[in-house]
């Protein structure tokens, strides 16, 4: 765990958590918010080294250990 409380905690990004990232890189308003057409299917979208990303976590709901949500942080 990178950090918790009682009610959540965060883990590190895996590429088990790419679905959900892609389904929401797929919503028009994300695209529009973000100013890009986003055209890369899921199989090259999955095409990345995570270890690049060190500041990406997992949301997780401890009382049912259901994966929430994920935040990506920018070291710049």
């Amino acid at each position: 765990m990178l950090a918790e409380n009682d009610t959540i905690a965060l883990i590190q990004y895996t590429h088990h958590d790419d679905h959900d990232m892609y389904l929401c890189w797929q919503d028009i308003g994300t695209q529009k918010g973000y100013n890009c057409l986003f055209d890369t299917d899921y199989d090259d979208y999955r095409q990345f080294d995570i270890a690049d990303f060190p500041f990406w976590a997992t949301i997780i709901d401890k009382t049912s250990g259901t994966r929430v949500g994920t935040i990506r942080l920018s070291p710049d």
